[in-house]
């Protein structure tokens, strides 16, 4: 109640989410949204979103994940984060700046790492993708984490290693 704590009327508050767009809640296969991005549809394939802000350290995630993994494919997106787009190119993976489908990639891939941002962290909720979560952004993203992980929707842990172990 950090809101009625500052000074609002707690019969003001009214909870009731993140709203997402309608492209995030439209009901598709796994299959589908492969097939519509190109994917093969026997392959294991993990998303790393780090978007434009924060993300920790990306770069540490990506060869964790890559070193710990033999037979999963690496999807990254970046977003609007060009410098750490780079830096990723020679990467074992497929690397995505920004994208308007990460809604198809959510509904394509077996689990995602992302940070625990709301926006992000409520479409993957709505996708219904399994979902890590790395190194938050101190403050709501801290809580995010805590209330993410305690209602058992998704995991995480306090190091890039026990991240990529929970996932």
């Amino acid at each position: 109640k950090p809101c009625v704590k500052r000074g609002l009327k707690e019969e003001k508050l009214i909870p009731l989410g993140i709203p997402v767009s309608r492209i995030c809640r439209r009901e598709i296969s796994k299959e589908a949204a492969r097939e519509m991005l190109g994917l093969k549809k026997d392959e294991k394939y993990i998303l790393a979103a780090g978007g434009s802000m924060g993300a920790g350290d990306l770069k540490k995630l990506v060869a964790c994940i890559l070193k710990s993994t033999k037979e999963e494919k690496l999807i990254i997106v970046c977003g609007n984060n060009a410098k750490v787009e780079s830096q990723l190119k020679k990467a074992r993976a497929k690397i995505l700046g920004y994208t308007t489908q990460m809604n198809l990639y959510m509904k394509a891939c077996d689990v995602l790492f992302t940070k625990p941002g709301g926006l992000t962290s409520t479409e993957g909720a709505v996708a219904g993708i399994p979902m890590v979560h790395t190194e938050p952004i101190p403050g709501c993203e801290t809580d995010n984490r805590k209330f993410f992980g305690r209602l058992g929707m998704s995991v995480s842990a306090k190091t890039i290693k026990g991240q990529v172990q929970a996932g």
